[in-house]
């Protein structure tokens, strides 16, 4: 039996009882007092009195041990588990006291283990080399940890303040990644230098209300050691072509010598002539470097997808999945027919049948999505960690500039390349632009 159905059932036994004693009591009386009418009042009022007092009583212990739930009610709405209710004098009650006792005991525990929780969170973020600023939808910092405040030259918590406003008496860089929303790099002059920072955003619900989250990472570190890490290697890659061309270029010129010593004129023409061509293909090689280096900011303008996809088809062939898009977007034509060719020479040369080649291009939600798509093997997670990272190839004759400088290109756009193995066997390239 449940307990409301229990203190309903007692209730009813009590006000049964009451009646049934009430009534008898009062045929006693009649009876005795039959034959003294006079009296007959008197006996009313006692049998009354007697009736009024059992439920008086009853009533004093219901609303003593319902006034105790109704106030343990009222500390739970507040959130105050630390009290607990004294043992009822109705069983039925004591039974709740016992549940409500029982839930505020699971609760201060929950809230103990919340607070610790807390505490250690608190104590991670505030000692995290990432700069971390919470705002709330109006752009009021609630949360800001030690880093934060060391970024923004601030001694006092920033809670409280308005970080735009906050913001924009920093530097334009950093004024600029704020305002721009996005994710960002940009740089903060300090007293070692210049100081790259990586800052990214994002929006969640936090207690029904939007709040923002902004993350300020410094990446001086890792972008010196990668600098230092790609010097290296450009300074291999170049040694390495300089002395191929230059090895042979010097035994020639020794034999050219004794051609000429010797008058053997026709031979000599054939061996500067080969001089010639290592000369020339030694320039274009340092030509392609010094054109990667010198890459042009994008010019951009409306794209006619039409005259695009066209032009593409007279360079590589390969199959357009999707229907030609309809709607506008702005880019630096040329460089992203550039991208796009690179990529298809790369699909051609993977070993994919050609029939197997496409070209995809969606929109999803704000971005234009481009898709180069082959049969091949794919690539390897370790070729595919690399792939992106200037001057690194797989093929004997490449350069490794190829997915560097389309990178470069998409980057620039305030675009974003990645690469995926398709989950049918080869390579997905895929483009996002903004």
């Amino acid at each position: 039996m449940t307990i409301t159905k229990s203190f309903v059932s007692r209730l009813v036994v009590f006000a049964t009882v009451i009646t049934l004693g009430t009534s008898l009591l009062a045929f006693i009386l009649l009876t005795y007092f039959a034959g003294r009418p006079a009296l007959l009042p008197v006996a009313f009022i006692a049998v009354l009195a007697v009736a009024l007092g059992a439920a008086i009583w009853m009533g004093r212990v219901i609303t003593r041990d319902l006034t105790s739930l109704e106030i343990a009610l009222f500390n739970l709405k507040d959130q105050n588990f630390s009290v607990s209710i004294a043992t009822p004098q109705m069983p039925e009650i004591q039974r709740m006291a016992r549940l409500f006792n029982q839930v505020f005991d699971q609760l201060r525990n929950e809230r103990q283990s919340i607070y610790q929780r807390e505490l250690l969170l608190d104590k991670v973020m505030q000692n995290s080399p990432i700069a971390v600023v919470l705002t709330d939808d109006h752009g009021v910092i609630v949360y800001a940890n030690l880093a934060a405040r060391k970024l923004v030259k601030q001694h006092r918590p920033l809670e409280g303040n308005h970080f735009p406003a906050l913001a924009a008496q920093l530097p334009e860089a950093f004024t600029k990644a704020v305002d721009d929303n996005r994710e960002t790099l940009f740089q903060l002059d300090s007293e070692q230098g210049k100081t790259t920072y990586h800052y990214s955003t994002g929006r969640f619900t936090l207690h029904t209300r939007h709040h923002y989250l902004h993350l300020f990472k410094d990446l001086t570190r890792q972008i010196n050691r990668q600098e230092i890490a790609t010097w290296k290697k450009v300074i291999r890659v170049i040694s390495h072509e300089l002395n191929n061309s230059l090895a042979p270029i010097s035994s020639m010129t020794h034999s050219s010598k004794v051609l000429a010593d010797t008058g053997k004129i026709e031979q000599l023409k054939g061996v500067l002539e080969r001089i010639e061509e290592n000369v020339k293909h030694l320039h274009h090689f340092i030509q392609r470097y010094a054109g990667f280096a010198r890459l042009p900011l994008p010019q951009k303008s409306p794209i006619d997808w039409d005259i695009w996809i066209r032009s593409l088809k007279d360079q590589y062939s390969f199959t357009l999945s999707t229907p030609v898009p309809d709607w506008p977007l702005e880019v630096d034509v040329s460089q992203l027919q550039q991208v796009v060719v690179n990529l298809l020479k790369n699909a051609h040369e993977s070993g994919s049948p050609p029939g197997a080649i496409g070209l995809a291009v969606a929109r999803q939600q704000q971005h234009t999505v481009l898709e180069v798509s082959d049969g091949g093997p794919g690539m390897s997670s370790t070729v595919m960690e690399s792939a992106l990272v200037p001057f690194y190839s797989t093929k004997p004759s490449g350069s490794g500039l190829g997915l560097a400088l389309c990178q470069e290109i998409i980057e620039a756009h305030d675009g974003r390349l990645s690469l995926h193995n398709s989950p049918g066997g080869g390579l997905t390239v895929r483009i996002a632009l903004p």
